[in-house]
């Protein structure tokens, strides 16, 4: 969803809460049947997100975080739920007021490991294990500094985690006195790799120097690391971001000279990394393609040139010889596939409804992924292969997805240039098809590349259950419409854009 709540006027919400409240019933009147509720503020501001879903090496299980919004102290609180395919079951495994996040299974499916800092009253994190035959999660070891992204090794016996560098005395006594300066583009702390030993509790740092390291993966084999790579970690310089391979006891990293713009993965076999990126570190606006190069270094090659559409941080199949990714179509989603060798990207079935995150595949080729659609709030789903049509497994927003909502179509119109323009429209709750109805546009941000799907969109439908139709346009530089379409004229906010917005406003009047 692109839209925030935070842009939209209180006022609006106050005005439409009151000007549509349903009258009293009288005395006398008999009883009407209980109707389902309209989405409301109150149903917004409790919606769940699902995030950081990972398998069992056996393909029966998925653990996955709910971060869940809580009203009473104005925060949200993660923790990490499991669904177990055996008995089709979908529960909470912690449920603590500090953050679990990250979890990551043991390669024999026994134990979890996840990042909390549920003993730090100063909000430092560490790496917590929970036994899934049952018993309370227990802290692994004391760390220095704050614990990142954890990764456990094929074998079992470590995990591989980020950390940052130690201040200096002189900062933690400026921090300990409330000095909270900075300087601009001075780096106090850089984002290691890390190797714990379970055995000995032995902590061996893997990666040292003037870099930011995060989102460690161990080869296959066990022998090296692969991670992101970034000069600064600024936000800025997100272009700058390479992949490198460590050896796993340390050493000095090997770049690949490459441009993922997110994760990458290893193939089962070991031999190929695959990720989803760019390749001109000068443009900050660029197709989206899928890569992948062999580990050993090499000459990346390019696997969606002849796609006309981005393509998004993809997974490997068993077999190592194919890539799965979710790709836009419109204003709908798919899960593409490309043979490692190259050729025609395949598309699967649509799944009538708008992805977050990235497909998560098995090895027994489950896959799993969050999806939403207009009248369901995003939830869990997972097909017993990629490429089948997916069923969800978790119920975390059923309170929301009880309510009654505006219908939500695609609707598509010429632009003024003669451009075939597409958008989404959501009818107020109980409207017929058609009809003039009171009207609000929603823009999306970005622009480039963002657009509005037919997933869940809490603020149209909060309009439509207050009597306003909601029209979203997907206007010029939106993903989904091709890479022309998105890449469409530099410098020129507020003109094509725009233009393409008011005709979609004319084609909805006539």
């Amino acid at each position: 969803m692109h839209a925030r709540w935070a842009a939209f006027p209180l006022a609006a919400f106050l005005i439409a809460s009151t000007s549509l409240a349903a009258a009293p019933a009288r005395k006398g009147d008999a009883p009407r049947p209980s109707a389902p509720s309209v989405f409301s503020v109150e149903h917004a501001i409790t919606l769940r997100q699902i995030q950081a879903i990972t398998w069992s090496r056996d393909g029966q299980r998925v653990a996955f975080v709910v971060n869940a919004p809580d009203t009473a102290e104005n925060t949200t609180n993660q923790d990490i739920w499991l669904w177990d395919a055996a008995s089709n079951t979908c529960r909470a495994l912690t449920r603590h007021p500090k953050n679990d996040y990250a979890p990551q299974f043991s390669p024999g499916g026994d134990t979890l490991a996840f990042v909390s800092p549920r003993d730090s009253d100063e909000g430092k994190t560490s790496i917590w294990l929970l036994p899934l035959t049952g018993g309370e999660p227990w802290k692994l070891a004391t760390f220095v500094e704050s614990v990142g992204d954890i990764r456990w090794s094929p074998d079992g016996k470590s995990i591989a985690y980020t950390m940052l560098d130690t201040l200096s005395k002189q900062m933690k006594d400026w921090k300990k006195k409330k000095w909270d300066q900075v300087v601009e583009d001075e780096i106090p702390q850089y984002n290691h790799i890390w190797r714990i030993e379970l055995s000995t509790l032995k902590q061996t740092r893997v990666t040292s120097g003037t870099f930011m390291a995060s989102g460690p993966e161990w080869s296959p084999d066990g022998r090296s690391i692969a991670f992101l790579r970034n000069p600064t970690g600024a936000v800025d310089d997100g272009n700058l971001t390479d992949i490198a391979i460590v050896p796993a006891s340390g050493g000095t990293p090997r770049k690949l000279g490459v441009l993922p713009q997110g994760g990458f993965e290893w193939s089962p076999d070991g031999r190929w990394l695959a990720w989803a990126g760019t390749s001109d570190w000068k443009k900050h606006v660029e197709k989206s393609d899928l890569w992948v190069c062999a580990a050993s270094g090499g000459t990346p090659v390019k696997l969606t040139a002849d796609f006309d559409e981005d393509a998004s941080s993809p997974a490997w199949n068993a077999t190592s010889d194919s890539l799965f990714f979710l790709s836009q179509q419109g204003a709908s989603s798919r899960l593409a596939s490309v043979a490692r060798t190259g050729g025609g990207v395949r598309l699967g079935a649509d799944l009538t409804g708008e992805t977050g995150g990235p497909p998560v595949l098995a090895a027994n080729g489950r896959v799993a992924y969050v999806l939403s659609r207009w009248n369901q709030p995003g939830e869990l789903h997972v097909a017993d292969r990629a490429g089948a049509m997916s069923r969800a497994v978790s119920q975390v927003n059923a309170a929301a997805a009880g309510c009654a909502f505006g219908a939500t179509r695609t609707v598509r119109w010429t632009s003024d240039d003669g451009t075939k323009v597409e958008g989404v429209l959501v009818r107020p709750v109980g409207a017929p098809e058609k009809g003039a109805q009171k009207t609000l546009v929603l823009l999306h941000g970005g622009p480039y590349g963002s657009r509005y799907g037919i997933g869940f969109n809490a603020m149209a439908q909060f309009m439509a259950g207050r009597g306003y139709q909601v029209f979203l346009p997907n206007f010029r530089s939106s993903g989904g419409y091709g890479t022309a379409f998105m890449l469409r004229q530099r410098a020129d906010w507020g003109g094509q854009d725009w233009r393409d917005v008011e005709t979609g406003v004319d084609s909805l009047v006539k």
